[in-house]
């Protein structure tokens, strides 16, 4: 399961539109075909924007091995969607069971709260 944190402490509201500015760090143990984001774990009460394109690059704490974390939205907002993780070099999904922690990337996510 993924982590979320707040590191800036934002909650931009904009007419009924939620703003929230966190960290992501990846799982523990990665599942193969997506990590599951609800919107209860980003603090919101549906997921319209995560991140800039759906897309982002994660890197570990001495900042190589870069990761591709791509998120594919459900069809309905309310139920989240799932960040698919990848190796950019290979172009290969992360293998289940591996251990993803120690990436982090700093995301706006948007929607309803």
């Amino acid at each position: 399961m993924p982590t979320f944190s707040e590191p800036f402490r934002t909650r931009n509201w904009s007419g009924s539109r939620a703003e929230r500015v966190l960290r992501y760090t990846g799982p523990a143990s990665y599942v193969a075909g997506g990590d599951p984001i609800t919107p209860g774990s980003v603090f919101l009460g549906a997921i319209e924007c995560f991140g800039a394109g759906s897309s982002f690059i994660a890197v570990d704490a001495a900042g190589a091995n870069p990761r591709l974390g791509v998120y594919t939205p459900n069809a309905n907002p309310e139920l989240g969607g799932v960040v698919r993780w990848f190796v950019p070099n290979t172009g290969a999904e992360v293998a289940g069971g591996t251990n993803l922690s120690g990436y982090s990337v700093d995301l706006e996510i948007v929607g309803k709260g």
